[in-house]
């Protein structure tokens, strides 16, 4: 299993319009092999910051999903939105319970 955190600062002007694009890709993003947890939120107390927080299964199935139909159709909207982006990739520890 893998995560990403992916911090995202939006043009001033284009939340909306990024808000808009989410409304396409977050479900489409969910439906995609090997999606576990896909999210967007506005960061609290920003105008303009938001976050993606995704759960894959492998780092296979997120690479695949960043090839999808869905993204590749939005990829030059969504960059028009972005000033800038920040992603960390999680390695989770197995913990038994």
């Amino acid at each position: 299993m893998i995560g990403f955190y992916v911090n995202l600062k939006i043009k001033a002007g284009f939340e909306a319009k990024f808000e808009e694009i989410l409304k396409e890709i977050v479900p489409a993003s969910r439906k995609d092999k090997g999606c576990l947890n896909y999210e967007c939120g506005k960061v609290a107390g920003t105008q303009s910051e938001y976050c993606f927080m995704e759960i894959w299964d492998t780092l296979a199935s997120q690479e695949a999903h960043m090839k999808s139909v869905h993204m590749i159709k939005n990829a030059t909207a969504l960059e028009s939105c972005k000033d800038s982006q920040e992603v960390k990739i999680i390695n989770f520890i197995h913990v038994e319970e």
